[in-house]
């Protein structure tokens, strides 16, 4: 062999070891592996790719990797549409308007990459957007919601602060007939969503504890802000609920 095809032949080789090195270190292909992304939705955890909330709640998201959770840094997060859906590095997604986002998801792991989504509906809510802020007390427990200026709503904030025994229903909702009917502007809803504060016919509130779909109609009341750890709150019996301004 002749000095210079062994030249050619030694950088050839070079040249394919470096490529490999760098494929290896850099993949460019998806790895297969089974992603699950986990929100608390009351007492249940949600895993379904598409998930429902009210503009101004916030959730957080969990991403397991072939069962074993994935710590934030090894993790990328990125909407689709901010406008709809913001989502911050440590998994926190929180709705902004009505609409539709996808959340994607990235893992690096081992030199490996891994890709997943979750798709966040962001519910329309009332037609009267303006609202005010109050707060609901349940045992030592303060959450933050906001009621509609519709005209359920301002009766109701007219007559805050007030303190409801409120019943226990289907293992997610508690109830309360109240002395005097409101006005209604009843819909369905399609959808229930956890922290939804509604109106059953004209003298029954309702707050809702968990997530499900719905073929009944409710008037629109307003919403917890920050559910989280409502269901858990609540309990599975009759509960004490204090909504105050």
């Amino acid at each position: 062999m002749n000095m210079k095809y062994r030249k050619v032949s030694i950088s050839f080789a070079v040249v394919i070891l470096f490529i490999m090195i760098f494929v290896s270190l850099y993949p460019n292909t998806e790895a297969s592996g089974n992603i699950r992304i986990e929100l608390k939705d009351g007492t249940s955890v949600v895993t379904k790719k598409t998930v429902f909330i009210n503009p101004g709640q916030s959730r957080k998201l969990k991403v397991y990797l072939n069962n074993h959770k994935i710590k934030n840094s090894k993790i990328t997060f990125k909407s689709t549409k901010k406008a709809v859906v913001s989502i911050h590095k440590t998994g926190l997604l929180k709705a902004k308007k009505a609409g539709t986002a996808k959340i994607k998801v990235s893992i690096r792991k081992n030199g490996k990459k891994y890709k997943s989504w979750i798709r966040v509906k962001v519910m329309k809510q009332s037609e009267n957007t303006e609202m005010e802020n109050i707060k609901i007390q349940v045992k030592d427990k303060t959450f933050q919601a906001k009621i509609y200026h519709n005209d359920a709503g301002k009766s109701l904030l007219k007559k805050m602060p007030f303190t409801l025994d409120m019943k226990e229903l289907n293992g997610n909702e508690k109830y309360y007939y109240l002395e005097d009917s409101l006005k209604t502007a009843s819909k369905n809803p399609g959808q229930i969503n956890l922290g939804d504060i509604k109106l059953y016919g004209e003298d029954c509130l309702v707050v809702f504890y968990k997530s499900f779909s719905t073929s009944y109609r409710y008037t629109d009341i307003g919403y917890i802000v920050n559910p989280e750890e409502l269901a858990q709150t609540l309990g599975s019996r009759d509960v004490k609920i204090t909504f105050k301004r």
